[in-house]
This record gives structure tokens, C-alpha cells and sequence, in this order.
């Protein structure tokens, strides 16, 4: 996981919920090659956050993805399937 681009801070605690900034395929040494790459880096980043903030993926109840082209769309929601699979109760993120 690599450092904000911006003067935002990556995840806050605001009493029992947590809000997570966008996040994008940047890793250590920059942004990945490949939309299936960034997406991986890019859940990568959230799963760091989530999980460093001592929270849990299935705890998640909201997402938003932006893509810049809907030809991604395939791609990107078979990832987030995955991504998801064990979230609590069967139901993935709004």
C-alpha cells in the first residue's frame, strides 16, 4: 500500500464506522500496468485499510466503483465477486 496522493487521510474511525478513501491500482513502485492489475492493487489498498484500521472485508457495507469504460465492467464485477466471496451472510456490499 502506498501513501496518499492527496492531503486526505486514507481512512478514518468515526465513532463505529469507518470511511475509506477511493482508491486506485498505485503500489509501492507506482501505478500498476493493466486495468486487471490496478483493480488487484487497488483492492489490495482497500483490504490494507480495512484490515489495518482492525476492521474485517466482511464487515463492508458500501462500495462505489468508478470505471472509465463499461467495456471493464465484466472484468471488474467477476474481481469484486471474487474479492467478496466470503462476505458475512452471502450478501456482498451495496
Amino acid at each position: 500500500m502506498s501513501a496518499p496522493v492527496g492531503p486526505y487521510t486514507p481512512v478514518v474511525r468515526a465513532g463505529d464506522w469507518l470511511v475509506v478513501s477511493g482508491q486506485v491500482g498505485l503500489g509501492p513502485a507506482g501505478l500498476v500496468e493493466g486495468f486487471d492489475g490496478q483493480l488487484a492493487q487497488a483492492l489490495s489498498n482497500l483490504r490494507g485499510l480495512v484490515e489495518g484500521a482492525g476492521a474485517r472485508l466482511d464487515q463492508v457495507a458500501k462500495t462505489t466503483v468508478f470505471l472509465t469504460s463499461m467495456d471493464e465492467y465484466a472484468a471488474m464485477n467477476d474481481a469484486y465477486v471474487a474479492f467478496f466471496d466470503e462476505h458475512a451472510g452471502g450478501h456482498r456490499p451495496a
